[in-house]
């Protein structure tokens, strides 16, 4: 009965993907189909023109809705001379006509004009509004359909891929004209801050390194939760830190362009957060009320030769019913400084860095200086900082060298050796190699930690993933890891209450420490398996594969008041099989849902999961966001079944791109599959958030 259940479950989910992906790719756009009448407008010879700028651009999406029913159109000539180069809006059928909606305008843009369009101008546009001209169009142009939304929408593929291709045969200039219009024209801040980051790379490639730098940190300013963030923080940091030939010419233009620059940016947000109970008949009990807190706030101030840059990133959680439960962790808060002719770098505050062998922040310093034109070298020490309460008592220092390689555009190594001691004897001693490779369709990495103290290998992390037919990604990870990383701090694994500072007292103790302590660490090893296809623009598929083992688990008993391992023949297994459909505008134009299936098994449990999101926009500022889950459970030792569904709502609301606010409800009912043994939660969440 319950496999019959399981598997009605899934065809239901099936039929109903199946249904939506045809809905989906049955589903037209109608929102330009007015264009059909452009050659009606044969005798409209006049249009405005506005001065073409990033600015002015942004400006004419924001207010678009007053020139529905109109044409933008710029010449490729002027697209490259953004300084003085012309847009146009048209057509209209006489001068009087444009000289009214210029007036109406003149408080967005002071310097219009009007300008009268020649018979052979007219019909270039309108050709190439058709895709009649696509071989080397004279012009770019934007129709504004009649309810004035997704304006650029359907030609952001056009300028991507008109962009890449004139990247690829080195027209730099013109990819830089693209990409500034897509950057400006994008509704998504995404997508505006990915062109903004090509933009960079082709100044780079033009040795425009002055402005490079200005790109990459408006990008830091402006865009803080872009996806791309730490990969254009590389990039700046390599244009303002290395010390060849090239980058001492930089060094003086940067100079030249301002003696002192300030900029602060960040991001600080709060949420209250409600949880009440109920079990079977009984009354509801609040069970939770937190306050938290969080912040990643960071400012930079640079002066002729020197850059000084703090950070502060952590969270806070204010338990409202029980205060000794808050606590507060501070991540990152440091001091940075640069000095840009030698490239050297000195960062002194509590660091979390990713290339010295130390896997959690620590309080010491960091110097790092480039050796060779491609190459730094660098040296950390401090005490690592561990956010756990049974680590509080402890005493932990370390010492770390490393060295970062850029081979070429492809290919970065990493090195380091780390040595860390923890109430004065010997931690660890990890040795590891970080190499990374990435080219237009194949990316991966490999990752691999060998601890010479526990003569073991701590870790060993390999990703990889390869687009194929344009459409198609698939990606794999493989894992064969110690559990927890080695460490002299596993000796409490099983014995929680031991106190380390009188067990390591007895010198048989603290020469058998690394052993006993690697005898109570498993192993764990896992693979992953993802395959992602884009059926349309507004539909796609993932599917995954996970298989993990823990094994080498340690069983305990107690002999004589102590902890001792009886054996390790303990193991574990779990493997889950996932499908997840993603659709645009699946049941209007400004929503996107995202279903999924998963079925899960392990030693203990069976369960399978299948759940719904959608989230509808509505205006440009408000987000509604329902959520459905079913999750139906086996337990193997007792056969009994267990049902979970859960609901939610949430309402985010963003006034202006820095600024969100949210409200979400919603709660659970939990059936565990025994007598009495049913109960329900409910939640509540508001928070805000701000980007700056």
């Amino acid at each position: 009965m319950r496999s019959r259940t399981r598997y009605s479950i899934m065809l239901a989910f099936l039929l109903m993907a199946s249904f939506s992906l045809a809905w989906g790719q049955t589903t037209q756009d109608t929102t330009f189909d007015w264009l059909s009448g452009l050659d009606n407008y044969a005798k409209n010879r006049y249009a405005i023109g506005i001065p073409f700028s990033t600015e002015n651009l942004i400006q004419l999406r924001k207010r678009r809705s007053i020139y529905r029913y109109r044409l933008l159109y710029i010449s490729v000539q002027d697209l490259e001379n953004p300084d003085s180069g012309m847009m146009y809006i048209g057509f209209f059928e006489n001068e009087k006509e444009a000289l009214g909606l210029k007036r109406d305008s003149r408080f967005l843009f002071p310097n219009q004009s009007v300008k009268f369009i020649s018979q052979e101008e007219h019909r270039k546009i309108i050709s190439v509004l058709k895709k009649h001209d696509s071989e080397n169009p004279p012009y770019l142009t934007f129709a504004i359909g009649p309810d004035a939304k997704n304006l650029f929408d359907n030609e952001s593929k056009e300028i991507l891929n008109s962009a890449k291709t004139a990247y690829v045969n080195h027209q730099y200039k013109t990819a830089i004209a693209q990409y500034r219009l897509l950057a400006a024209l994008a509704e998504d801040a995404e997508m505006s801050a990915w062109a903004t980051e090509l933009i960079g790379l082709c100044q780079e490639k033009l040795k425009q390194f002055s402005a490079a730098i200005k790109t990459y940190e408006s990008i830091l300013e402006n865009h803080s939760e872009y996806s791309g963030l730490a990969r254009v923080q590389q990039r700046h940091r390599g244009l303002t830190t290395a010390s060849w030939d090239e980058q001492s010419r930089l060094r003086k233009a940067k100079e030249s362009d301002s003696n002192r620059e300030i900029f602060n940016r960040g991001v600080f947000g709060q949420s209250y957060r409600t949880l009440s109970r109920q079990i079977d008949d009984q009354e509801s009990e609040e069970y939770s009320r937190l306050v938290s807190t969080d912040m990643d706030l960071r400012s930079s101030v640079r002066w002729r030769n020197h850059t000084l840059k703090t950070r502060i990133n952590g969270y806070r959680i204010d338990d409202q019913l029980n205060k000794e439960d808050s606590k507060t962790n501070i991540k990152r808060f440091f001091i940075d400084y640069q000095h840009l002719p030698s490239g050297s770098n000195l960062t002194l505050g509590r660091i979390k860095d990713h290339n010295n062998g130390v896997f959690t922040s620590y309080d010491g310093l960091s110097l790092s200086y480039p050796v060779l034109k491609d190459m730094r070298v660098g040296f950390s020490t401090g005490a690592p900082v561990y956010f756990a309460d049974i680590y509080e008592e402890l005493d932990y220092f370390f010492y770390s060298a490393y060295a970062d390689w850029d081979i070429n555009k492809r290919w970065h190594l990493n090195s380091y050796i780390t040595h860390q001691t923890l109430n004065d004897v010997t931690d660890r001693q990890g040795l590891g190699l970080n190499a990374q490779y990435f080219d237009s369709n194949l990316s991966s990495s490999l990752h691999m930690d060998y601890d010479f103290a526990f003569n073991e290998m701590n870790s060993l992390l390999w990703t990889s993933s390869y687009i194929f037919l344009k459409k198609s990604k698939f990606s794999a990870t493989y894992a064969n890891q110690k559990s927890p990383f080695l460490s002299a701090t596993n000796i409490l694994i099983g014995q929680p209450d031991l106190d380390l500072d009188l067990y390591l007292r007895s010198e048989e103790n603290r020469n058998a420490l690394l052993e006993n302590a690697l005898e109570r660490t498993s192993s764990s090893e896992y693979y992953v398996l993802t395959l992602n296809h884009q059926f349309t623009s507004k539909s796609e598929v993932s599917l995954d594969y996970t298989h993990s083992t823990l094994s080498d688990v340690p069983n305990f008993e107690r002999l004589l008041g102590v902890s001792v391992v009886t054996d390790k023949d303990l193991s574990m297994s779990y493997d889950s099989y996932n499908g997840q459909i993603v659709l645009q505008e699946f049941l209007s134009k400004q929503d996107a849902a995202t279903m999924g299936i998963r079925s899960s098994s392990s030693d203990s449990i069976d369960s399978l999961h299948v759940y719904l999101r959608e989230r509808i926009r509505i205006g440009r500022t408000l987000d509604i966001q329902p959520k459905l889950s079913y999750t139906q459970s086996t337990v193997t030792r007792t056969n009994a079944d267990q049902h979970v569904f859960r609901y939610a709502l949430s309402l985010t609301y963003k006034p202006w791109r820095a600024m969100a606010l949210s409200l979400e409800t919603g709660g659970e009912n939990i059936d565990t599959g025994v007598e009495n043994g049913t109960y329900s939660q409910t939640y509540g969440l508001l928070s805000y958030r701000l980007n700056f």
